[in-house]
């Protein structure tokens, strides 16, 4: 899926990509990650790399997670292919040669996405939940004291899952996996 994204931004031209819309926090993320993919573009990755390339390597997955993340927190007012993963997961549903897959075909593409949103919400907050701490600590406090004055891991799983992953429910706006 985000193959399919990057690619359809930087190698195709505006009149022949997909009907998907990005939200402006979805701009700002995508010009983000692409600006540190290209500073990471001659970076070899292995064993023994330096200090730095490892932070800047680090830095990109930061990056890629945040976009992930806004892909998901995208909230459906208009038409639903203006999301690029509805728009992407359509893709998917194309059959080699034409045509459609049969739902039981499918069904395991849009498993795997929600498997992944699920993991990469878990990931997030986790990295909320670190970054938390360590500006409490900057502020004075001890570890112990940052830890008991962060939010958990659940409450910061919850708040993503009943934005933008949790099925919709009486007042809830419909969400990507609605």
């Amino acid at each position: 899926m985000l193959s399919f994204i990057v690619r359809a931004e930087t190698k195709w031209e505006p009149d022949d990509r997909p009907g998907y819309k990005f939200t402006a926090q979805q701009k700002k993320s995508f010009k983000k990650l692409t600006e540190q993919a290209m500073e990471f573009q001659d970076v070899k990755v292995f064993d023994g790399m330096s200090e730095s390339a490892k932070k800047q390597m680090q830095e990109l997955d930061s990056e890629c997670l945040e976009f992930c993340i806004q892909l998901l927190d995208h909230r459906l007012v208009g038409d639903a292919y203006e999301n690029a993963i509805i728009s992407g997961l359509s893709i998917l549903g194309i059959k080699d040669g034409g045509g459609w897959l049969e739902a039981t075909e499918y069904t395991r593409n849009y498993s795997a996405i929600i498997k992944l949103a699920r993991a990469l919400v878990i990931e997030k907050a986790h990295q909320t939940w670190q970054k938390q701490i360590a500006v409490a600590q900057i502020m004075g406090y001890s570890e112990e004291e940052a830890r008991e004055s962060s939010d958990s891991h659940y409450e910061l799983v919850r708040k993503m899952v009943d934005r933008f992953i949790g099925l919709k429910g009486s007042q809830k706006e419909p969400t990507l996996i609605d």
